[in-house]
């Protein structure tokens, strides 16, 4: 699960492409490749620390900046605000440069070798192992992270790929070949009575 607390980052929603967002306008498009760069930043710094640990490494005070840069982001994305959002990627790069100098000052363990870590899109975490020899000193440094092996995670997808989501994602991918799954959901309420009078 995410970590409680976690002031999320905006994500790119590759707005430019007609057929998934016909109607968006220029700000929305603006913003959308603003954001690409902190986007890219904060992954390549999730690489290196653990997804969203970094603010845990810092002091209170570069936390609470990170955090206040967040919400100002996400508010002038949510007021389609295109000239707030550059300043406020700005802010955030010079930011996360601030927080990554910071957490090497302070002597951080950077997150373990030979471990990939993904989140799911719905606030999982999971961390495949590259050596799963290794798993109980990485399942002591990432506590609240779900780890599997590389083989794990192949023989997931590959039983993925035989069922009925994954066959249709297969089906999806052939009209449409840049499309990518953002998140599964269940619903249970597909099965509910109909009131036809």
């Amino acid at each position: 699960m995410a970590r409680a607390g976690k002031v999320k980052a905006p994500v790119r929603q590759k707005k430019s492409d007609r057929l998934t967002h016909p109607k968006v306008s220029e700000a929305e498009q603006i913003i959308d490749y603003t954001i690409a760069p902190l986007q890219r930043a904060i992954q390549q710094a999730d690489e290196r620390w653990g997804i969203d640990m970094l603010p845990e490494l810092v002091s209170h005070e570069s936390a609470a900046k990170w955090g206040l840069c967040m919400a100002r982001l996400n508010e002038a994305i949510d007021k389609h605000d295109a000239e707030a959002v550059t300043q406020w990627v700005g802010a955030s790069l010079r930011g996360l440069g601030h927080m990554e100098a910071e957490a090497v000052k302070l002597g951080a363990s950077r997150a373990p070798e030979g471990v990939f870590e993904v989140e799911d899109g719905s606030g999982n975490i999971f961390a495949i192992m590259e050596d799963g020899r290794s798993w109980q000193s990485i399942q002591k440094s990432m506590p609240e992270i779900k780890l599997l092996t590389r083989r794990e995670a192949a023989v997931a997808i590959a039983f993925y790929q035989k069922h009925a989501l994954g066959i249709m994602v297969d089906e999806i991918k052939q009209h449409f070949p840049k499309a990518e799954v953002l998140g599964v959901t269940k619903d249970d309420d597909l099965n509910d009575e109909i009131n036809f009078l």
